[in-house]
């Protein structure tokens, strides 16, 4: 299956007959812009207009925001509650083409131990690392080690172009590639994977913004 990065946390996940967008959010306001995207199934972390926006999205897909089990067009999800006084917050475990992926929409406290254990397995974690009203990358750190999936995907970290009065604190994508210990992990525009190509060791995968 293919990941591409739309900017701030927003994914978009194609499968081999579905494709999933995550937090999808309004461009103007953002600074940003994408292309309008047909999907199936779309999952917002918050109500807040940066991660439930429905202004780019065509068919007529499935929502989903909040925790609970559900099942659209063959994925499995599981939405689990991980607000804060500062933020509410839902974490998103689905299951594609047997792929195994946590979206973190934008998570600012850490996860304990019965949560993880009731997530399962992660293979593709795609979590947050700009610190603002999130973890810090000490914190996203931890929390990799912990799940131990095979591909992490960063997002929700400064990148040009996103509106500055809005984003202008997020911190820089290579604090946390630093702080993890790989600083030169080359950006791509896309990503694909399957289940039976998973790598041994795990790997940062850091995808440009599309649009």
């Amino acid at each position: 299956m293919e990941f591409i990065n739309l900017g701030i946390s927003m994914v978009k996940m194609r499968g081999k007959a579905v494709t999933v967008v995550c937090d999808p959010y309004s461009p103007s306001p953002a600074g940003l812009k994408y292309q309008a995207i047909d999907s199936h199934l779309v999952t917002q972390s918050s109500d807040d207009e940066d991660h439930n926006s429905k202004d780019k999205l065509l068919g007529n897909p499935v929502f989903v925001q909040g925790p609970g089990e559900y099942e659209v067009k063959g994925v499995r999800v599981i939405g689990l509650r991980t607000d804060t006084n500062a933020k509410p917050n839902t974490i998103y475990h689905l299951v594609i083409d047997g792929i195994n992926i946590l979206h973190c929409g934008l998570l600012n406290r850490k996860l304990d131990e019965k949560e993880i254990d009731d997530l399962g397995g992660v293979d593709v974690l795609i979590v947050p690392v700009g610190a603002l009203d999130t973890l810090n990358p000490h914190d996203v750190v931890e929390l990799i080690t912990k799940l131990e999936p095979s591909i992490v995907i960063p997002t929700y970290y400064h990148q040009a172009h996103l509106n500055e009065k809005r984003y202008g604190k997020l911190q820089d994508l290579s604090l946390f590639l630093k702080e993890i210990g790989k600083p030169d992990v080359a950006p791509q525009s896309k990503f694909s994977i399957t289940k039976d190509k998973m790598p041994e060791e795990m790997q940062i995968v850091v995808l440009s913004t599309a649009s």
